[in-house]
């Protein structure tokens, strides 16, 4: 690729990270343990990070499953025992990728933005929140 020029990214890349960086945190987190403290998030251990990322994709995952233009209330479930933490950040995600892999990027649904109000922004936020 010539130098300045810029690759596009498909969607189905972001699709991609999203499943491969969600098992490399749901991996990291087997591996060290959820006691273990994340540096760049002062007070946090890694099972509360499971707990956040598991929680930002439920959201987006029931945003895209109502095609909302404006998202309800939204309750975040109690954080689950610690045994089967890794496993729900596991699944939240992976329900949140196949919903966005089965709903067309044009899709209208509501980000904070008020920009680009589509199912496409939503995947590629979510890829870079989960990243």
């Amino acid at each position: 690729m010539p130098s300045g020029s810029i690759e596009r990214v498909e969607r189905s890349d972001f699709l991609s990270a999203l499943r491969r960086d969600g098992e490399a945190l749901a991996a990291a987190c087997e591996r060290a343990g959820l006691d273990v403290a994340v540096p760049s998030c002062p007070g946090w251990d890694l099972g509360t990070l499971c707990w956040h990322v598991a929680g930002v994709a439920e959201f987006w995952a029931n945003v895209v499953a109502e095609r909302a233009a404006m998202p309800g209330p939204f309750e975040p479930r109690a954080r689950p025992a610690d045994d089967v933490l890794v496993a729900d950040v596991r699944g939240v995600l992976g329900r949140l990728a196949e919903l966005l892999a089965s709903t067309d990027p044009a899709t209208p649904i509501w980000n904070w933005t008020g920009a680009d109000q589509t199912a496409g922004w939503v995947v590629r936020r979510v890829a870079h929140e989960v990243a």
